[in-house]
C-alpha cells in the first residue's frame, strides 16, 4: 500500500490460505465470533457460524488428497491426552490470529502431541506447549512425506515438566520444510529442539530460531539426512557442555547465513555439522556469559 505522494511504501503481509478445490472446515471452541453456535463434532463445520470443537474431528470430515483446509480461529485451545493424529493426505490445518490469539495446543501425557503419518499435510501459525505431565515424546513427530511446518511457536517445558525433543523427524519424513519456527525454553531441558532420528531426504529448516536448554545439543542426529537445507537457521543453547549442533552422522547439504551459539569447550563442538555440508556465512559462538561476536567459520582453501 502506498501513500497518495508515492512517497512511502508500506508492506502489509497477511496469511494466505491454500488454494485447493478441497472443502473448508471451521474449528472454534473459543467462543470468539459474531452469532456463533456452539461449538461440536456434530455440525457440518463448512460454515464459520457452526464450528466443530476439535481438530481432530475436523480430520475426520476431510477426504484424503482432495486438498481440504481446515482453518482454527483465534483463541482456540486444546488440551491432549492422546496424540492428535494428523492422518489424512494433503490437509492444510491453518491457525488464525496473532500473539496469544493464535491457537494452541498442549499436551498432557507421555506421548508425541502431533504425529504426521500422511503425505503432504500442514501445519501453520500455532503455539505447542506442555502441560504437567512429564516426558511429552515430542511437539511434532514428522513421520511421512512432503509436511510443511510453518510459523509454529513451541515452549517446550512449563515447572518441572518438558517434552524430550520438540521436533522429530523420522527417515519417512522427506521433502519436509520447516519455516518460521521459533522455540523458546526457558524452564527445564529438552533433549533437543530438532532430532534427525531417521535417515530422511529432502529436509529443509529456513527462517527458524532456537534458544534455550537442552540435554544433549539443539540440532541432534541419529541418522544422516541426505540434502538437509539451513538457511537463516540460529540455534543458542543453555546448559553445561551443551553444543547448538550435533550432527554427527556426517548429513550432506548446505547451511547458508546460520549461527550456532553453544556452550561446550571449543567452535568446533559448538556448531558440528559433520563433514559434508557446505557452509556459507556460518558463525559459532562458544561465549556463554559475554556479549560476543561468533566467528565466521573460515574458508579452507582446496588447492
Amino acid at each position: 500500500m502506498a501513500d497518495p505522494h508515492g512517497q512511502t511504501k508500506l508492506k502489509i503481509e497477511s496469511l494466505t490460505l491454500p488454494q485447493t478445490a478441497g472443502k473448508t472446515f471451521y474449528v472454534n471452541n473459543s467462543g470468539v465470533g459474531i452469532n456463533l453456535a456452539t461449538a461440536s463434532n456434530n455440525n457440518t463445520g463448512e460454515d464459520p457460524a457452526f464450528p466443530l470443537s476439535t481438530i481432530a474431528g475436523a480430520l475426520d470430515k476431510c477426504t484424503a488428497s482432495r486438498g481440504d483446509t481446515i482453518v482454527v480461529m483465534p483463541g482456540h485451545a486444546e488440551t491432549l491426552t492422546a496424540q492428535l493424529d494428523f492422518d489424512v493426505a494433503g490437509v492444510s490445518v491453518i491457525g488464525l490470529g496473532q500473539g496469544n490469539l493464535r491457537p494452541t495446543l498442549t499436551v498432557n501425557g507421555t506421548i508425541d502431541l502431533i504425529d504426521v503419518s500422511a503425505a503432504n499435510m500442514r501445519l501453520e501459525n500455532f503455539i505447542l506447549t506442555i502441560a504437567t505431565t512429564d516426558a511429552a515424546t515430542a511437539l511434532v513427530n514428522i513421520d511421512a512425506a512432503g509436511f510443511t511446518l510453518k510459523d509454529v511457536y513451541m515452549i517446550p517445558s512449563a515447572t518441572s515438566v518438558n517434552v524430550v525433543d520438540c521436533i522429530s523427524i523420522t527417515a519417512n519424513g522427506d521433502d519436509c520444510l520447516i519455516e518460521g519456527l521459533e522455540i523458546l525454553n526457558k524452564t527445564v531441558a529438552v533433549t533437543s529442539f530438532v532430532h534427525f532420528e531417521g535417515a530422511a531426504s529432502n529436509v529443509t529448516l529456513r527462517n527458524c530460531w532456537m534458544f534455550g536448554d537442552t540435554a544433549t545439543g539443539g540440532l541432534i542426529d541419529s541418522a544422516k539426512v541426505d540434502y538437509l537445507m539451513l538457511e537463516n537457521v540460529h540455534v543458542a543453547t543453555v546448559g553445561t557442555t551443551q553444543p547448538a549442533a550435533t550432527l554427527g552422522s556426517n548429513p550432506e547439504g548446505m547451511a547458508v547465513n546460520c549461527s550456532f551459539a553453544g556452550t561446550s569447550t571449543t567452535l568446533a563442538d559448538n556448531g558440528a555439522l559433520g563433514n559434508l555440508m557446505r557452509s556459507f556465512n556460518v558463525r559459532v559462538l562458544e561465549e556463554t556469559d559475554n556479549s560476543a561476536q561468533g566467528a565466521l567459520i573460515p574458508a579452507v582453501d582446496a588447492e
